[in-house]
């Protein structure tokens, strides 16, 4: 029989589900001043509360901090206050928690946890000392010419191909090997014909003119002693490609270039610098907008496996890269978070092939399919059929949405999926299939991407469209979060601040967002407007900055962003660290709206009759400045909207949102 002590020990309320910064057990981390968070859990069914806690953290075998008993009922961001911790380093906690009824005194501590670790990213410069951003050679990335320069870079470019063969010698500690990786573009990496993770689009989309994330990656067991190989694919990606509803290129650069550090222990297994070689592969085009066109015939076959034959392949070249501007990755990485096999291949009343997947997401379509070499599948996809039945993706303006892939004609079936952008749809129509075989149901798979985010509410009940109402409205979440919260997955895939604004309060009840805002409400303070005003995207590109543009910066609601944000997530995840880190900001845009309520319109001084108010109620109306007011309402059309906006904004939801702001 289990001793009285053995029994009262099950019984008490002990600490599951440790995480460090909203994460299990992260690797790569970005703070030196973790928060701690943890569930209780008990067998005793008594209405016992927690009275206090106690945190110990450690690296190496060795205690660094612990709280003593602290009594508090605290177990959500509980953050650590002990010695400054430093780049790459390891650490563990555990937290035991003292149970009793409401007001009284802690008496027994309940058991230990079981464990939780986190790992810092690279925290500074100096950590990347001696590692060079490296892309194509010139000869490759820039035409000899101004014309064909001019033409190449505003046109899509093929995937340039990075690889370097390393040593791994006899006593190297490669059981705790770290990858850092990050890009000008987006990347791929393997080692030794694997990839390294499951991430896709990285190293993210975030505000490149002042930070650029890179991504560390445990890579011990792609690892052996003797040769290996690395090999890193780039594509345009944000920063070179198209990007906004104008689909302008080269918002942040001209190039892309990758930078990479694989270390093991206290050595550096490997770095990008100018030994590496260079070519162009399989990837034809990448845009997030118009899709991807991959060759399987000009996909070096193993170029990322030891012993490839890289002769013929280039010298890459060094470039002055934004070093200084790197910073570890902060929230959800994009993957795929569910694969939806497709219901139906049906003719369209015109003859057309679609695939149906039954429903709207954000993502890619797999497919498999077998054919001489040369044949060719392209897809073009989008989101609903006409009222006569006919595929369309008018809905879109000019942005394909579409995938060709060239077969390599290799014995047997071959699949492929596209890494380099992603797609809102549900249908796809089939342009391209090789002769001599028709697709089926079971040739395609939809992957949907999304930055993820677990769910943490759920609403059901008995009336059958209202529970479909609120599936859509969850599955529209899942499409929007793809890196940063957007308007659409199809038409611009923007930041757009007024969208999240009115959406987040429901985001937060429907799934953890927290991570995905306090990242990109890094790049709303970096992005904020000398005079205080917030873009009404953010991320903002030179397409969001053109000179008609820049006056909708600082349009209610939309600026608002930056206080309304914050406080949600303040009032879902009690996260007080959020508000300090945009108090700033939100103290800034406040102080813009206050200059802005004591100028009068334009049209005010024009004919003084249309003066709203006087005196002190006069200082605080916001009848001046670009709004967006009730966008696009029912009878309205972009233009008319947009003009009203400019020349003479009504000032009713202005004033509103001063006032709450």
């Amino acid at each position: 029989m289990a001793s009285q002590v053995e029994l009262r020990q099950s019984l008490l309320m002990r600490a599951t589900g440790l995480t460090t910064e909203y994460e299990t057990d992260p690797v790569g981390l970005a703070t030196t001043q973790p928060r701690f968070s943890w569930r209780l859990e008990s067998d005793d069914p008594s209405a016992e509360i927690q009275l206090a806690y106690e945190i110990e953290v450690a690296s190496g075998g060795h205690v660094i901090w612990q709280t003593a008993m602290v009594q508090s009922a605290a177990q959500v961001l509980v953050p650590y206050a002990g010695q400054r911790l430093t780049s790459r380093q390891q650490y563990t906690w555990r937290v035991r928690v003292w149970a009793g009824e409401p007001g009284s005194e802690p008496t027994f501590p309940g058991p230990w946890s079981e464990p939780a670790s986190f790992e810092l990213a690279l925290l500074r410069t100096e950590d990347w000392a001696g590692t060079d951003w490296i892309g194509l050679p010139l000869e490759l990335a820039q035409p000899p010419t101004p014309r064909l320069r001019r033409r190449r870079q505003n046109t899509d470019r093929p995937s340039p191909l990075l690889r370097k063969e390393f040593e791994v010698k006899q006593g190297d500690d490669i059981v705790e090997a770290r990858l850092y990786c990050s890009a000008l573009g987006i990347y791929d990496v393997e080692i030794n014909g694997t990839s390294v993770s499951d991430d896709r689009l990285r190293p993210g989309f975030t505000a490149y003119g002042h930070r650029i994330q890179h991504q560390t990656y445990d890579v011990s067991a792609l690892l052996i002693e003797g040769r290996n190989t690395i090999g890193i694919t780039l594509a345009d990606g944000w920063w070179r490609g198209r990007v906004g509803v104008f689909r302008k290129p080269n918002n942040w650069g001209t190039n892309v270039a990758a930078i990479a550090r694989l270390e093991a222990g206290n050595r550096t297994l490997v770095q990008s610098d100018s030994t590496w070689k260079a070519t162009e592969g399989g990837v034809r085009r990448a845009c997030l907008f118009n899709g991807e066109e991959f060759d399987a015939r000009l996909e070096p076959d193993g170029w990322t496996s030891t012993g490839f034959d890289d002769r013929a392949w280039s010298a890459v070249t060094v470039i002055d890269g934004p070093t200084r501007r790197l910073v570890p990755q902060v929230g959800p990485s994009v993957r795929v978070v569910e694969r939806i096999r497709s219901q139906q291949v049906f003719r369209t009343p015109s003859g057309e092939t679609v695939v149906d997947f039954g429903q709207n997401l954000a993502g890619v379509v797999e497919f498999t399919v077998s054919g001489p070499a040369g044949s060719s599948v392209r897809l073009t996809h989008g989101e609903t059929l006409t009222t006569d039945g006919e595929f369309t993706s008018d809905t879109f303006g000019d942005s394909r949405q579409q995938v060709r892939y060239t077969l390599a004609g290799t014995d047997g079936t071959e699949t492929f999926a596209a890494r380099f952008t992603y797609h809102g749809f549900r249908y796809a129509r089939v342009d391209e299939w090789p002769p001599g075989s028709e697709p089926t149901a079971d040739d395609f798979t939809a992957l949907v991407l999304s930055s993820e985010a677990r769910n943490t509410g759920r609403f059901e009940c008995s009336h059958r469209k209202i529970n479909q109402l609120v599936e859509n409205i969850d599955r529209s979440q899942v499409a929007n979060f793809v890196e940063i919260p957007t308007d659409c997955p199809t038409r611009e895939k923007a930041g757009w601040t007024g969208d999240i604004a009115v959406f987040g309060r429901t985001g937060a009840l429907n799934r953890n967002i927290a991570p995905i805002l306090t990242r990109w409400l890094g790049d709303v303070r970096a992005d904020q407007l000398d005079n205080g005003r917030i873009p009404c995207v953010v991320p903002v590109s030179s397409s969001y900055n053109a000179f008609f543009m820049r006056p909708t910066h600082g349009g209610a609601a939309w600026a608002d962003a930056c206080v309304d944000v914050p406080w949600t997530l303040y009032l879902h995840y009690g996260d007080h660290r959020v508000l300090e880190e945009n108090y700033a900001t939100m103290c800034r845009w406040v102080d813009a709206l206050e200059h802005r309520s004591q100028n009068d319109p334009w049209w005010a001084k024009a004919d003084p009759r249309t003066h709203i108010g006087s005196g002190r109620h006069r200082e605080h109306v916001i009848d001046s400045g670009f709004q967006w007011a009730e966008w696009l309402a029912p009878g309205e059309t972009l233009t008319r909207n947009w003009l009203r906006g400019l020349l003479k904004p009504d000032p009713l939801i202005a004033t509103a949102y001063y006032a709450r702001t």
